[in-house]
């Protein structure tokens, strides 16, 4: 498991094939994540779980599939 703690508004990396679940009024979307992507870190949820927004849209993702974005530098 992964030491780094996200804090909300950290940009996060979300790799290829990523799992994502949606939750709106008519129910759960799934997505799975079609190349790598920055998205912004909201919240932890449970079960370990995270809340990001990536497209303008709020996900769950598992903990350990997003990572903290590094500047190239």
């Amino acid at each position: 498991m992964s030491s780094v703690v996200f804090c909300k508004g950290d940009l996060v990396h979300v790799p290829q094939a990523t799992v994502m679940y949606g939750t709106n009024t008519s129910g759960i979307s799934i997505y799975v994540n079609k190349k790598p992507t920055l998205a912004i870190f909201m919240d932890y949820k449970d079960d370990g779980m995270s809340e990001v927004v990536m497209n303008g849209r709020n996900w769950l993702v598992k903990n350990n599939q997003i990572f903290l974005n590094r500047e190239a530098g």
